[in-house]
């Protein structure tokens, strides 16, 4: 079978297609099909409506359900609707996110792969429009390659260093472009190097782990530089006493407090 958007009727049904709708069709025997299947794969179209990234709230609501092999429509819109159809058609030819979906798509998308091994389920076929679309080995597979996370690779990372562990070799330091937190582990020989940059603003390079967004995830440090101390925080000491004694009139400050409060 050519993986491509395939013009064909979706099993029994002959109802007028809408362009705002998506149909799904769980294939099995009747009767056998796990009840599970269905709702899971309710919920996993759902997130692919729901996850694209538009302008307004994508609408998702059923529109049809029938048994047999169990078969769902779900209303949207027609620009989501399209969206979706055309991404399934590429991600048929090629590993990479569709124009259009998110990361979280594509993810709602294996997540309806995973019905497949639900106990009755023989196939599942999307429908839209005129659009009938298998989801399968093929399908799953270019999804998954889509968001692996890249290879790890040499970079640098800048935020504010703290949270030390000797025996694990390993620290943290809060990305200043993200606010994420990234693990920081590094050999015995850089120790005292990185105790040293403790509470300090650094910049760490070594072999850098991103995560699907592109965020990185941790750094094998190879060395790093000291900028200087974060952005200044006041402590509570530093305005203990600040204003003395007679900024009070010599009263303590819950008798002062009350005056204020008349």
């Amino acid at each position: 079978m050519e993986h491509d958007a395939i013009q064909a009727e979706f099993s029994d049904d002959v109802q007028v297609e809408h362009k705002d709708e998506i149909k799904i069709e769980l294939q099995g025997p009747h009767g056998e099909i796990d009840p599970r299947a269905l709702a899971e794969a309710i919920v996993a179209l759902d997130k692919i409506i729901r996850s694209l990234p538009q302008d307004e709230p994508v609408p998702a609501s059923i529109s049809s359900l029938s048994v047999g092999s169990a078969k769902v429509g779900i209303r949207t819109n027609e620009r989501a609707a399209a969206v979706i159809r055309s991404g399934l058609r590429d991600l048929f030819h090629e590993s990479a996110v569709p124009a259009g979906w998110s990361v979280e798509t594509v993810a709602g998308l294996l997540e309806l792969d995973q019905v497949r091994k639900r106990s009755g389920v023989e196939g599942i076929w999307l429908r839209i429009s005129d659009a009938l679309t298998p989801v399968d080995e093929q399908l799953a597979l270019h999804a998954r390659e889509s968001i692996q996370p890249p290879p790890p690779s040499l970079g640098s990372v800048r935020g504010e260093l703290y949270r030390y562990n000797g025996h694990q070799h390993t620290a943290a330091l809060r990305d200043y472009r993200t606010g994420k937190i990234v693990t920081v582990t590094f050999p015995a020989k850089h120790a005292a190097m990185v105790r040293q940059a403790l509470d300090q603003e650094v910049e760490v390079w070594g072999r850098v782990t991103r995560n699907i967004y592109d965020q990185v995830e941790s750094i094998a440090l190879e060395g790093l530089t000291a900028l200087g101390a974060p952005e200044s925080r006041v402590a509570l000491d530093d305005v203990i006493g600040l204003f003395g004694p007679d900024w009070t009139e010599g009263m303590d400050s819950a008798d002062w407090i009350r005056r204020q409060r008349g």
